[in-house]
């Protein structure tokens, strides 16, 4: 007895959160809604996500060297 290993309480299992939806629709995705202007808005923001997204970090990364090496 002096040498087993004490069981653990609780044995929790990971959360799968691959399948859990994180948005506050519930219902189909938002960019086919039959809501133009919510169609519309999705467009723009993939497109500004996706253009703006790198531009931000190549602008960091430029300025971090840029105060590294004194310009």
């Amino acid at each position: 007895m002096l040498y087993h290993a004490r069981e653990p309480h609780y044995r929790g299992s990971a959360a799968e959160y691959s399948v859990e939806r994180l948005d506050r629709f519930h219902g189909d995705d938002p960019a086919s809604s039959d809501d133009p202007l919510l169609r519309i808005a999705y467009a723009i923001s993939e497109q500004a996500i996706t253009f703006l997204g790198p531009t931000f970090w190549i602008l960091l990364a430029y300025l971090l060297l840029a105060d590294e090496f004194g310009h």
